[in-house]
């Protein structure tokens, strides 16, 4: 029974670290917890505003490195108050610019009871998480859009994400990752071939060409292939949709150069994208459901440690051939919704892009 229990205790660091956190954030609600700061004009360094001081009180509730002097009744934003806000924003998981935006002052008026729960779920859910995830694992933790590639409890990844909207949200699951495919075909799914696609080829028929879209249909048990040029498309619907969509390898492809896949039911993945840009946003819930990956060649790279392929990663990509690789040992997978992590021992919340949170707090 005891080692039972023991299981489902979190590491000893996380574990002293989290509860540390909610003694301290329990102190903070029985100081009767900040004041809310009103709505205002968006402030930044060299500005002067009445709302200073209590800006300064609330900033120094969660920053040890604020003293007296520096917290001093002055309606003046300088450069010491401009650190402290960058502190409370990469605190906070929020665009770290040193400005006071609407953002920054929502994350502000979080009550210190609220961030008190806050702190109390993540903690009940790295109860619910494995004891041993093993010498070589993949950690996603969805809420922080951030993958980590681990080993022998050293992490040797890090990288930026993007995930589902909160319309398609990406699930929490554990799996193996037990194949690559380099230079991967795109079979769209049916709904969003109606949702996304369709609404484009109708307002420009080019779209499906350019794009290196092609359209099947099944006939009696066998696939078709159909110009999109004969087909009337203002004649097509979501209730009328009998193609197929798929989009074959290259530069427009939605999936990049690469896709991890894993069994699960919900049929995600993880993969490359065309639109690196994306990952400079600090808010990424922007995909179908999968996950996009930042550097996915360096997690191809990672996950064929040993795994005795003749070909390089970048000589199978460089041959724009459609190549499946399947691993001669798989890469376990977890994602997880934590708002609440460590970042070198300091306690780092986030948003609840999904509104899981309020789920977990009912079992509490």
């Amino acid at each position: 029974l005891r080692s039972r229990l023991n299981a489902l205790i979190p590491t000893r660091t996380e574990y002293h670290a989290l509860t540390s956190a909610i003694d301290r954030y329990q102190s903070y609600v029985d100081r009767g917890g900040w004041e809310q700061i009103p709505e205002t004009q968006v402030l930044r360094s060299g500005d002067t505003h009445h709302n200073i001081p209590l800006i300064q009180a609330r900033l120094a509730f969660e920053d040890e490195s604020l003293t007296v002097k520096d917290t001093e009744k002055s309606k003046y934003f300088d450069t010491l108050m401009e650190q402290a806000v960058r502190r409370f924003q990469k605190k906070h998981s929020l665009k770290n610019d040193g400005i006071i935006g609407s953002e920054t002052r929502y994350a502000m008026n979080i009550s210190a009871s609220e961030r008190l729960r806050q702190i109390q779920i993540n903690l009940e859910r790295r109860r619910w998480m494995p004891k041993d995830l093993g010498q070589r694992y993949l950690f996603v933790n969805l809420a922080n859009y951030k993958l980590s590639a681990i080993e022998n409890g050293d992490t040797k990844l890090d990288m930026r994400i993007m995930i589902g909207r909160k319309t398609r949200p990406t699930p929490s699951f554990s799996s193996q990752v037990n194949h690559l495919v380099f230079n991967p075909y795109w079979n769209i799914p049916p709904n969003l071939a109606i949702l996304d696609l369709l609404p484009q080829q109708q307002a420009n028929t080019n779209y499906f060409y350019l794009k290196g879209i092609r359209v099947f249909s099944i006939d009696n048990g066998q696939k078709t292939e159909h110009d999109p040029y004969t087909i009337d498309w203002e004649s097509v619907s979501d209730q009328n949709f009998p193609y197929i969509l798929r989009q074959d390898p290259g530069e427009h492809n939605a999936l990049g150069q690469l896709k991890f896949m894993f069994p699960n039911q919900w049929d995600i993945y993880l993969h490359d994208t065309a639109h690196k840009e994306l990952f400079t946003e600090s808010k990424r819930s922007l995909s179908s459901g999968c996950i996009r990956l930042e550097d996915p060649i360096a997690l191809a790279n990672f996950s064929l440690i040993n795994n005795g392929s003749e070909l390089s990663v970048m000589d199978m990509i460089a041959s724009n051939e459609n190549i499946g690789l399947v691993l001669t040992k798989s890469l376990p997978i977890y994602a997880v919704y934590f708002t609440v992590w460590l970042d070198d021992g300091e306690v780092i919340f986030s948003a609840d892009v999904y509104d899981r949170d309020q789920h977990v707090a009912e079992l509490l």
